[in-house]
């Protein structure tokens, strides 16, 4: 009889601190393979994105079709918020390096002349083999002389952290840990606010 207590005694503890194990062990593998698979997918990105080569893009000037030209490849495609269409090129599991915003429905065969409302490169190595650069900000500089660039052109007032006027109708985000310039986006303005004077003056609509 008292064999078996302590059989219970000792046994159900050591049952429990397995099952923790086991429990333990499937968390640990489960997110070793997700850091693996985030791994895998960054570096399928810059590999994708050193394959351009040298990129330096004008906002006014982009069109779906210069865009495709540039990179000399279709992009991938996918839904976004607020009924509009993204498409982007570098992509891994639905996550781009490059992507870029147009005001119409996914199910919709966008016009090689479309032109983008956002534009956004990701890059966050400290080095890069090609020089990559939208409407003469570099990826890689600090954010103060993306600052300075805006005001030598006349604009870079700031509208918010780290964001600047480019130009009238364009602004750009200068996003990235610490100083340094990883994150480039372009938005047009005019397009963001017409469509919120739109949605005041129709509310229901879609």
């Amino acid at each position: 009889m008292w064999k078996r207590i302590c059989a219970y005694i000792v046994g159900i503890p050591l049952i429990f601190i397995g099952l923790l194990y086991g429990y333990g062990w499937r968390e640990h593998r489960k997110a070793v393979q997700q850091v693996r698979r985030l791994l895998a997918d960054e570096a399928a990105n810059y590999e994708a994105l050193d394959s351009f080569g040298d990129i330096d893009l004008d906002p006014p000037g982009l069109t779906l079709g210069k865009l495709e030209e540039h990179f000399r490849q279709p992009p991938s495609i996918f839904p976004g918020v607020q009924n509009t269409t993204i498409v982007g090129w570098a992509c891994a599991d639905k996550k781009c390096a490059i992507s870029a915003s147009f005001l119409a429905p996914h199910d919709r065969k966008l016009d090689p002349e479309a032109t983008p409302v956002a534009f956004f490169i990701f890059d966050s190595r400290q080095i890069r083999p090609h020089r990559i650069a939208i409407g003469g900000i570099y990826m890689g500089e600090s954010k103060e002389e993306a600052r300075q660039f805006c005001k030598k052109r006349g604009y870079g007032v700031e509208l918010g952290h780290n964001q600047l006027t480019w130009d009238k109708h364009w602004k750009v985000i200068c996003s990235g840990i610490g100083e340094k310039v990883d994150l480039l986006v372009f938005a047009n303005q005019d397009v963001f606010r017409n469509r919120s004077e739109n949605k005041l003056a129709n509310p229901t609509k879609d």
